[in-house]
């Protein structure tokens, strides 16, 4: 694990914003299958069946790698 940690400083030191980029697309995908089967739980408990959307997890992925990563490494000056 800790030779991950170092391998992932390493990757923040040399590509910081692909790395960002990176790193959030991972974390807002992961979060958002979980946000689904969390209500996907919910629903199939309450008897109203309802289907994880994959779409909808893979437009999120992409958003924050497109939009907010970027935008925020822009403001705050780190370097491209």
């Amino acid at each position: 694990m800790l030779r991950l940690w170092k391998w992932y400083q390493n990757c923040l030191t040399v590509h910081p914003v692909k790395t960002q980029m990176s790193s959030s697309g991972v974390i807002w995908g992961l979060g958002d299958i979980a946000a689904q089967s969390i209500t996907h739980y919910t629903a199939e408990r309450n008897r109203q069946i309802k289907e994880m959307d994959m779409d909808a997890g893979f437009d999120s992925q992409t958003f924050s790698v497109d939009y907010p990563t970027p935008l925020t490494s822009f403001f705050d000056g780190v370097p491209w």
